[in-house]
């Protein structure tokens, strides 16, 4: 057994065939299907059953892929502490636009007053960007707002946040309520945003529990413009409170009572296979320190 036949046999589990693996690898497919038939002969075991054009692990194939992760989190810590005998010089943090930076300036400012010559490197972009970037190792740890099921990711909730509605001091709500329905906001100029966006998906999803159908007289891709949109008294903005807090507390915004509540967990994740440096473990500890 090598570490080499270790890493084949965990990627063709882990994308459920071996053709991808073999990609994931840069490999042959007959290499790749090689590698796994000479391990299953010399323990004259077998790891894998095919069913429905994807391979499934048998017991015995579960039982060696928990202990090759072990292998693989220990080789990767020892090569890790191996090559950064000195402080770690970069990080780069990906945070999905649903968290917002809000929380980030108290961040930033106390992780460079602790170590200041470590260079902090933001990355801003949807949730499922965020995690390729994780996974091509261009990105090292990473908010976003949904979790994932891929096991080559390690993540955990480091906060919950609620949705809500949002409008300039100046605009002129349609019903004089002083807390709304769902129905009253849906009747309401709305500017939301994109339809692929994890924050309008939950919206969209609760209008629908609820036999309503949304049409937004202005969407966007990003939830500064949406905010600038309501700011302005263009309409009514539904957004993460961590989004909106700086425009609350200054009182460019203020929030609209409804009758709904709708909440989300927050995620950290990095790759399993990676051992946090000091600087990152600290970066992640700040992170659910100013977290709301």
């Amino acid at each position: 057994m090598t570490l080499h036949n270790i890493k084949v046999f965990c990627a063709v589990y882990e994308e459920g065939s071996m053709s991808r693996a073999a990609v994931r690898l840069n490999m042959t497919q007959p290499g790749v299907s090689k590698v796994v038939s000479d391990m299953e002969r010399y323990y004259e075991n077998v790891f894998f059953v095919r069913r429905n054009k994807r391979l499934y692990l048998t017991d015995a194939g579960k039982q060696l892929y928990k202990d090759s992760k072990t292998v693989l989190q220990a080789f990767s810590r020892l090569e890790n502490n191996a090559a950064h005998s000195q402080k770690t010089r970069s990080i780069v943090l990906g945070c999905t636009s649903g968290i917002g930076f809000s929380m980030m300036t108290d961040v930033l400012l106390k992780f460079r007053r602790k170590y200041p010559d470590c260079k902090l490197y933001l990355r801003d972009s949807s949730s499922r960007r965020i995690r390729e970037m994780v996974l091509s190792g261009t990105c090292d740890v990473a908010m976003v707002q949904h979790s994932d099921t891929d096991p080559r990711l390690h993540q955990e909730p480091f906060c919950r946040n609620e949705l809500v509605a949002v409008c300039s001091p100046l605009y002129r709500l349609r019903s004089d309520k002083k807390i709304l329905s769902l129905e009253d906001i849906v009747n309401e100029d709305l500017i939301l945003l994109e339809k692929d966006r994890a924050t309008r998906i939950l919206i969209d999803n609760l209008a629908m529990e609820h036999n309503y159908v949304l049409n937004p007289i202005w969407t966007s891709s990003s939830p500064s413009n949406v905010k600038e949109l309501a700011a302005k008294g263009e309409g009514v903005a539904i957004l993460f409170e961590i989004q909106v807090r700086n425009e609350l507390q200054s009182g460019k915004l203020v929030r609209i009572p409804i009758d709904v509540s709708i909440t989300s967990n927050f995620f950290i994740l990095h790759r399993s296979d990676i051992w946090l440096s000091e600087e990152q473990q600290y970066l992640i500890s700040l992170c659910r320190e100013y977290a709301p």
